[in-house]
């Protein structure tokens, strides 16, 4: 990353900022997400005329957390209370 920031020409301070934030963004996105593998992707976007950068972290996890209807994840599958089947 600070290479890909040095080549770019963005100034040190700058940098030193983006990598810090990448590296704890990277950090939330692997201990908080569901992802059973761990994947990360990082996205960066410099917009030197605005001199603005764009971080997306993105993690392989789904979404959200889908809760059975017995409000319990660890419910057994074969639980239904309802017509729709979850």
């Amino acid at each position: 990353m600070r290479n890909f920031l040095e080549l770019e020409q963005v100034a040190a301070e700058t940098s030193d900022v983006v990598v810090l934030l990448t590296s704890e963004l990277v950090t939330n996105a692997v201990t908080h997400s569901l992802s059973k593998h761990g994947v990360v992707t990082v996205l960066l976007d410099l917009d030197h005329e605005r001199a603005r950068v764009r971080m997306d972290v993105i993690d392989d996890g789904p979404a959200v957390v889908v809760v059975p209807a017995c409000g319990n994840p660890d419910c057994p599958p074969e639980y239904d209370d309802d017509d729709e089947g979850f």
